[in-house]
C-alpha cells in the first residue's frame, strides 16, 4: 500500500484547534445565556486543543476515540461553565459536541479543499496555502466573536417573573435577567437571585432559619449580602415554569422601574 506524509504544523494546528475551541465554548454559553470567565474559556480550549493534537500524532480506533472525545467535551464544559446539576450538564454537552463536531466538520472540508482551489487561482505559490488558511480560519473566529459578544451584550437583558417557594408559601417576583450578576454561593456555588427585603418581610423567621451570607463586591467595596436559601425557584420563561435550585440575597440598591429583583441569566 502507498503511504503518504504530511507535514504538521505544530504552533499552527494547536492555534486553530485552540481559536475553534474558545469558539464554540462561548457560542454554547451565548445560547445557554451563562456566566463566561475567559481563564475559564481558555483552559477548556487549550485541553482540547491538546487532546486533538494527541488523536493526529497517536491515531487509534475510531470508536475508542469518539467515546474519549465525549468525555472530554464533558470536562471542557465542566472547567468553561461549572454547571450546577446533572441536567444542565447534559444540555451543555450535548450541544457543545454536536456543534463542535459539525464546525471541525466544516473546517476540515474546506481545508481539504484549499489544495485545489491554490493550483486554480494562485498555482505559483502552493506552500503559503496552509498559513493563508490558518490565518483566514482565525479571522473568521475573531469576527465571529465579537458578532456573538456584541449580541450577547444587546439581549443581555430581559424581563422575566420568577416565583419563590419559602415555607410552603410562594412569593411572585418581576424581575430583570442580567448577565452581569455573577454572584454565587461561596459553598453550594448556586446562582444568586438579588430582590428588594420587603418582598419577603412576612416570612422573616422562616428566612433566618436558613440564612445564607453572600460576598459581594462594588463600587463601594466589598460587602456581605444576608439571603437564604428557599425551597426552589420556578423561573417563568417562553410561557412555562421551570424549577431551579438559587439562593435568594437581599440588596438595597435601587432596581429599575416596576422591577423586583435581577436574576442571573445563567437560570434561564
Amino acid at each position: 500500500m502507498r503511504q503518504t506524509e504530511a507535514t504538521l504544523y505544530l504552533d499552527i494546528y494547536l492555534f486553530i484547534n485552540f481559536a475553534l475551541d474558545v469558539l464554540c465554548l462561548y457560542f454554547t454559553g451565548c445560547v445557554f445565556c451563562l456566566a463566561m470567565h475567559a481563564g475559564k474559556l481558555a483552559l477548556g480550549a487549550a485541553l482540547g486543543s491538546a487532546f486533538a493534537l494527541l488523536c493526529t500524532l497517536f491515531p487509534g480506533n475510531r470508536a475508542v476515540t469518539a467515546l474519549i472525545a465525549v468525555g472530554m467535551s464533558a470536562l471542557m464544559c465542566e472547567i468553561a461553565f461549572a454547571p450546577t446539576n446533572r441536567r444542565q450538564r447534559m444540555r451543555l454537552l450535548l450541544f457543545f459536541y454536536i456543534f463542535s463536531a459539525l464546525f471541525a466538520g466544516m473546517v476540515s472540508c474546506l481545508y481539504a479543499l484549499l489544495p485545489q482551489l491554490l493550483l486554480a487561482f494562485a498555482p505559483q505559490t502552493p506552500s503559503r496555502g496552509r498559513l493563508l488558511f490558518a490565518l483566514c480560519i482565525c479571522l473568521c473566529c475573531l469576527a465571529l466573536f465579537f458578532a456573538l459578544r456584541a449580541f450577547r451584550m444587546r439581549s443581555g437583558e430581559k424581563s422575566i417573573d420568577v416565583t419563590v417557594i419559602v415555607a410552603g408559601a410562594a412569593v411572585r417576583l418581576h424581575c430583570f435577567a442580567d448577565s452581569g450578576n455573577l454572584l454565587t454561593e461561596p459553598f453550594s456555588g448556586l446562582p444568586v437571585i438579588l430582590c428588594a427585603e420587603r418582598k419577603f418581610s412576612a416570612y422573616e423567621a422562616q428566612t433566618a432559619r436558613r440564612l445564607r451570607l453572600i460576598p459581594a463586591s462594588g463600587v463601594g467595596g466589598h460587602t456581605l449580602l444576608r439571603g437564604f436559601l428557599p425551597d426552589s425557584v420556578i423561573v417563568c420563561n417562553r410561557k412555562h415554569g421551570e424549577k431551579k435550585q438559587a439562593v435568594v440575597a437581599f440588596s438595597d440598591a435601587p432596581f429599575p422601574v416596576e422591577c423586583d429583583g435581577i436574576v442571573p441569566t445563567g437560570l434561564l
